[in-house]
């Protein structure tokens, strides 16, 4: 039995936890802009902008970018 496997799957049913990119690329753009690092967090924000299809990044990642403007 491959236990290596079997252990995040399991977090995962007892723990509920979710692997959702989207929003940890969120908080990675909110932490560069922190940083004042206008430019890796535009280069996500535009790939989310560009790929999501979840209303709430979407939404979060327009507010973000209207942030620089």
């Amino acid at each position: 039995m491959n236990f290596s496997k079997m252990i995040p799957l399991y977090f995962n049913l007892i723990l509920s936890i979710t692997n959702d990119i989207e929003t940890q690329e969120l908080d990675l753009v909110r932490t560069y802009i922190d940083m004042n690092d206008w430019k890796n967090a535009e280069m996500i924000l535009e790939k989310l902008l560009s790929s999501s299809t979840n209303p709430s990044i979407l939404s979060a990642a327009k507010e973000l970018l209207d942030q620089k403007k």
